[in-house]
């Protein structure tokens, strides 16, 4: 059992990480367009709730991670638009897309996982303006791996979260 929370928790906190360092890296497309979706969606006068999370759906095209570099023409390019009107499942079904594994090794923690992660980024973007420490931009953010239990990036990303004002 402990190995089970261990994985969820170091699988979900990477995946986090590296969704919140392709947004910090595209401010102009896609954090734009995922803040854009959360103020449609939510509002600015309360806080995400777990419900909204299947009224994102441009938030969870931006979850999907993990392909096979043939699949997609400029697959390394950070492109979640290439989901929208897809057949292609996050669950196993299909080889260009396994976040979780197949078959009787796949992953036990989806829906965990698949609540989680957009939760928690959504969460974030939402109740959140975020800001580059003043030594990073954007275009330069680092994204080398470093190996584990978990691909994780090899320096973390320094940013600084300001508080946004909820309407009442």
């Amino acid at each position: 059992m402990q190995e089970m929370f261990f994985g969820g928790t170091e699988t979900t906190s990477g995946t986090i990480e590296w969704v919140m360092t392709e947004l910090f890296r595209n401010p102009a497309e896609s954090m734009k367009k995922v803040k854009e979706e959360l103020n449609r969606v939510i509002g600015s006068n309360r806080k995400v709730e777990e419900s909204d999370i299947d009224e994102l759906p441009y938030l969870d095209y931006r979850t999907q991670t993990l392909w096979v570099l043939e699949a997609w023409e400029d697959p390394l390019c950070f492109k979640p638009e290439r989901f929208i009107g897809s057949n292609i499942d996050y669950r196993g079904q299909n080889f260009e897309l396994l976040p979780f594994g197949a078959g009787r090794r796949i992953c036990v923690g989806i829906p965990m996982a698949h609540r989680v992660v957009h939760f928690a980024v959504a969460s974030l973007l939402h109740c959140f303006d975020w800001e580059l420490d003043s030594n990073s931009a954007a275009e330069n953010l680092d994204v080398k791996e470093r190996m584990g239990i978990t691909v994780r990036k090899l320096k973390p990303v320094k940013a600084i979260p300001k508080k946004k004002m909820m309407a009442e």
